[in-house]
């Protein structure tokens, strides 16, 4: 006969019969504790100086400056022999970026991103001289210059900005006229040069 059919002769449940063991197992076998349980398991009950704890301290910090050490030297090897396996994977890679961001722009692009560049400030400051503004046209045709400085469109239309200026707000009159005389010396043969510097006479420009 089992233990469980012995249960159920003595009309227990299983639940109740383990609860009933664990009760007996408590109080019958497990010795009592005289103080000596400790010893009998190894244990060093004794309680510990201060001059052993402070032994016990000394060699973690050993331990953990031996770990720190270990992992420096790790870093100081593994770190750089990774980063170099990833430029020299990735050297060619782009990772999605703007073609600026990539391989070069060879000598006829950048030529022609420089025509284009000069052909919108021209055409942006036509906009403005159109709108009467007069200051922010003249900024544009500065920059075209800086493009092509010797190239005489950007200077033409610099000086027409700036008759315009002086006709209806009465500024930049000098500046101007000073503007058409050095273009008189540095373009010589351009027809229309006369005619703008007629513009400025009437208000006495020097």
């Amino acid at each position: 006969m089992n233990a469980f059919e012995s249960a159920n002769n003595m009309g227990l449940s299983p639940r109740n019969y383990a609860k009933l063991i664990k009760k007996l197992r408590t109080s019958e076998d497990v010795p009592a504790d005289n103080g000596n349980t400790a010893q009998h398991r190894g244990i060093n009950s004794e309680p510990i100086s201060e001059a052993q704890r402070q032994e016990i301290r000394e060699a973690l910090k050993i331990q953990n400056r031996k770990r720190r050490k270990r992992i420096g030297w790790y870093l100081a090897i593994v770190f750089p022999i990774a980063v170099i396996l990833l430029l020299t994977t990735f050297k060619d890679f782009e990772f999605g970026f703007p073609s600026s961001f990539g391989p070069v722009v060879d000598e006829a692009q950048q030529k022609k991103l420089k025509i284009d560049l000069f052909h919108f400030y021209l055409a942006d400051g036509d906009s403005w001289l159109e709108r009467g503004r007069y200051h922010n046209a003249t900024f544009q045709y500065k920059k075209a210059i800086e493009l092509y400085p010797n190239d005489y469109t950007g200077y033409y239309w610099l000086a027409v900005a700036y008759s315009y200026q002086c006709q209806n707000e009465q500024s930049g009159c000098i500046t101007g006229k000073s503007l058409v005389r050095s273009m008189q010396i540095q373009f010589p043969n351009s027809e229309h040069l006369e005619k703008t510097l007629s513009i400025y006479e009437p208000w006495n420009a020097p």
